[in-house]
């Protein structure tokens, strides 16, 4: 039960930076916007004023780290916050065939996983970004974004038409964004056991 109370908790946190996200970017203010979906679904812009329909959001979290982004102009957006598990990396890196991009082994297991989880962020937030599955064969967006991506380095590029920006959160945690446009996203970052770790990015 707590768990659960904990997880409605983020899920309101998360609808409210996604709201103040897009009131920023549209110059109006958060109480103007109302996210819908939710769930299995992705949450949506429910209610917008006129001049804001094109605005899209993403929402995630994880452990007490809680992120959203928004954009305008109808573009794809995708974000993801991973923490750090105690995962086989190197198999999975071969079933993912991933070894091209992470490289080889560091010969130590903990920066094996870190970089992993966070060339994993990327993948999610692609995968969002371009609306497909997590279990799809191949995205657009991580195609084009991977080929520069560099494992263990908070970086912001662009690459075929996307922006992405991945950074860490702190030991255990990477967030990466994807955007289907070259101009960063509005984003705000939570932590709900401290206050607003960061705030008001673009």
């Amino acid at each position: 039960e707590r768990r659960a109370e904990g997880r409605r908790r983020q899920t309101v946190i998360g609808r409210n930076l996604a709201r103040e996200a897009a009131a920023r970017l549209n110059h109006c203010r958060g109480a103007d916007f109302r996210v819908g979906g939710g769930g299995d679904s992705r949450p949506v812009l429910a209610t917008s004023p006129a001049h804001a329909q094109d605005t899209a959001i993403a929402i995630s979290h994880s452990g007490n780290w809680v992120c959203a982004a928004a954009i305008c102009g109808q573009a794809g957006l995708g974000i993801d916050v991973q923490a750090i598990e105690r995962h086989d990396v190197l198999r999975l890196v071969e079933f993912l065939d991933w070894t091209g991009l992470l490289g080889p082994s560091a010969g130590d297991k903990q920066t094996d996983r870190d970089r992993f989880t966070q060339l994993w962020t990327l993948w999610e937030a692609a995968v969002k970004c371009d609306g497909v599955s997590v279990l799809a064969a191949h995205t657009p967006a991580f195609a084009s974004l991977a080929r520069q991506f560099r494992p263990g380095t908070e970086q912001s590029w662009s690459a075929g038409g996307y922006w992405a920006q991945s950074m860490r959160l702190d030991q255990r945690h990477w967030l990466t964004l994807v955007a289907a446009r070259t101009v960063p996203p509005a984003v705000d970052i939570f932590h709900v056991d401290h206050s607003a770790a960061a705030a008001g990015q673009a």
